[in-house]
């Protein structure tokens, strides 16, 4: 990939510089030099340094030869592999969201270039990076992503600063001290801090004593349709118990392939007895799903017939309409000789209908209705002087 880049960027330079003078390039290499200087051991990134690469700017200058030659992703990853911490950033978000040269998101490849940026003080990337170390599953990481929320949260991110509050709280143990809070009878606290141990800590159990809380009501307002959610949550987490809970409401609530999938994955986790109910409701969904699908064709069936009737009815009324019309001589109505059938005619294009054009002009003028008309109308060639294409 890179003797590639390196080809393509060698090509642009050949087709885009032919104009110029060694001086003039000489010059402007000198200054790419500088700025990669600067934005490595000076001033941090900089925007010129990535202008250089997607923009084709040298000298301060734009060289409008080096635009448009090569795709823009081309710039950035050249530019990225070359020490420039923005475009970094940005090969790095091609990574992360494929497009252009990427089919798949690879976070692996992603993640040294986005250290790049971030090491060099690049806000955005480091908020990537805290976000991957967050909510990735693979790359998931407290510490770091409480380290990259703190670089963030310096240079003045209000997200980065409530973030780094939260994991900070996060990382001193929130279920153990919710289990103090609950024991206390201060539900409020034990709420907030169970809640942030299965946000940043992914504790299934803090998520299950959530949802316990409203499903009881024990200290709080209780809300069923908050308690399903966080069983389910418990469950996506690995808690089996909230997989058994989450299905039974959703089972209650009428939501009979969503309770399977709770208790598929709660079956996985190990819970006892769940396979037997769990064939026995999958037989009633399959069931039930066999009587939508006829259903949807039925219905189906019945749109197409309910169409081609309102088709069929529209044709008869223009064959009416188009029979009564030829009766009565209107000439724009022609008795079609392959099917007996009477059908519009086709109105000449070339002469708009009219059967002549005019062609030629000369010397005098004809008075015609008020309007002085130079030249002749010869008869239309296209439609043979009918006005008509059939």
């Amino acid at each position: 990939m890179k003797s590639t880049i390196i080809i393509l960027f060698a090509a642009l330079a050949s087709l885009s510089v032919q104009a110029q003078s060694k001086k003039v390039r000489s010059k402007a290499d000198e200054w790419l030099n500088k700025e990669i200087w600067k934005a490595t051991y000076e001033n941090g990134p900089t925007e010129a340094i990535c202008s250089f690469y997607h923009e084709g700017i040298f000298d301060g200058k734009a060289y409008a030869g080096y635009k448009d030659q090569v795709p823009y992703w081309v710039y950035v990853q050249f530019g990225a592999k070359h020490g420039c911490p923005i475009c970094s950033y940005y090969h790095a978000l091609n990574l992360l969201n494929p497009r252009f040269e990427f089919q798949h998101r690879d976070v692996a490849a992603a993640l040294p270039f986005l250290k790049k940026a971030g090491e060099a003080g690049y806000l955005k990337a480091e908020l990537e990076l805290a976000k991957i170390y967050e909510n990735e599953q693979e790359f998931r990481s407290v510490e770091l992503a409480t380290q990259w929320y703190r670089k963030a949260a310096a240079a003045g991110d209000s997200l980065a600063i409530v973030k780094v509050g939260k994991f900070e709280i996060a990382a001193a143990d929130p279920f153990e001290k919710g289990m103090q809070a609950y024991h206390k009878k201060d539900y409020e606290l034990a709420v907030k801090l169970w809640t942030l141990a299965a946000e940043y800590n992914h504790d299934g159990y803090a998520a299950y004593n959530l949802a316990l809380l409203y499903f009881n009501g024990d200290g709080v307002e209780q809300r069923e349709k908050e308690a399903r959610a966080d069983f389910f949550w418990a469950c996506s987490l690995g808690n089996k118990d909230g997989c058994y809970w989450a299905g039974k409401l959703y089972l209650q609530d009428g939501e009979k392939s969503n309770a399977l999938y709770a208790w598929a994955k709660g079956i996985k986790l190990g819970y006892p007895g769940l396979e037997a109910i769990s064939a026995a409701l999958r037989k009633e969904v399959n069931a039930l799903e066999e009587a939508d699908r006829i259903r949807w064709a039925q219905e189906d069936a019945a749109k197409r017939q309910a169409v081609q009737a309102a088709n069929e009815r529209f044709a008869q009324q223009n064959r009416e309409f188009y029979e009564k019309e030829y009766g009565s001589s209107n000439t724009n109505y022609s008795n079609s000789n392959s099917s007996n059938t009477i059908k519009k005619r086709t109105v000449c294009w070339k002469c708009n209908g009219r059967g002549t054009i005019h062609t030629t002009l000369s010397d005098g003028a004809v008075k015609s209705g008020g309007v002085v008309v130079y030249g002749t109308n010869e008869s239309c060639s296209q439609c043979n002087g009918t006005g008509f294409l059939d």
